[in-house]
């Protein structure tokens, strides 16, 4: 079995799109899995669900889905709430009732066995963490202390977490478990303009889990260039935090201003 995971899309189809393609040329996945966070903060909510919707993908509500289904406007911080309530609200227009239906109907987590019989290997997938789609989740830095409150009540038969909510890649072994935070397909933390997802493999030899964590280029140009044209609130922030650095593209981030 080969799983391919990705999350936190936030509408940039043009990073969904670099992945699913990258996916493609490595041989494909038996699953995809996006992990939450789909259709706010980016350009194109609409053709974002839409792709995810005719590529079969398995979906996860994160946090921002939630906010897009109208819940969770208390657990924004104070200081980003309006600024962010203004922009889920303007993506809930764009994607209107039909896709909201089926964005409803996604689970906060999905599990997968490696095959008939395995027992005890089991990969469950979440957004952030086993409690809550909101709040803190693993990385590399994270606490012991947090990540037992975070991951410590996982099913006795999971040996693999995955995850993002937390824009980096890593795989940390805890417990007897492995954490994997899969990254994001838009807004890394390192301002790459790259996408991320992980390769999750079945070696049926070792009786492991394998992984392949991948960033992929894409048409980052587009995208900012769609994100200024779309009329979302608060866009000028996300071209200057994500895809223009202060000197070298100042121009550029004239040009599309």
């Amino acid at each position: 079995m080969r799983i391919a995971i990705f999350s936190d899309i936030h509408a940039n189809l043009n990073g969904l799109d670099a992945v699913l393609e990258d996916i493609r040329l490595r041989g494909g996945a038996d699953i995809l899995v996006a992990a939450g966070d789909l259709a706010t903060d980016g350009p194109r909510p609409c053709e974002t669900l839409d792709r995810l919707i005719e590529s079969g993908c398995l979906m996860i509500r994160g946090n921002h889905d939630e906010y897009l289904l109208g819940r969770g406007k208390e657990m924004i911080q104070p200081e980003k709430r309006e600024n962010l309530w203004l922009q889920t609200l303007w993506a809930t227009r764009q994607v209107g009732a039909k896709r909201l239906a089926i964005l409803q109907q996604q689970p906060f987590q999905r599990t997968f066995s490696p095959s008939p019989g395995i027992e005890g290997h089991d990969l469950l997938a979440v957004h952030a963490n086993l409690r809550s789609v909101y709040g803190w989740t693993g990385h590399l830095e994270q606490k012991e202390e947090i990540l037992e409150e975070l991951y410590g009540n996982a099913p006795a038969n999971v040996e693999v977490i995955a995850f993002g909510h937390w824009h980096s890649n890593s795989v940390r072994r805890w417990h007897g478990m492995k954490l994997v935070n899969v990254a994001s397909v838009a807004y890394p933390k390192d301002r790459s303009r790259l996408a991320s997802y992980t390769f999750f493999t079945w070696n049926n030899h070792a009786n492991i889990w394998q992984f392949e964590q991948h960033r992929v280029p894409f048409n980052w140009r587009e995208e900012a260039q769609l994100l200024r044209e779309s009329g979302m609130p608060g866009h000028p922030w996300h071209l200057k935090e994500y895809y223009f650095e202060p000197q070298e593209d100042l121009e550029q981030l004239e040009s599309v201003a």
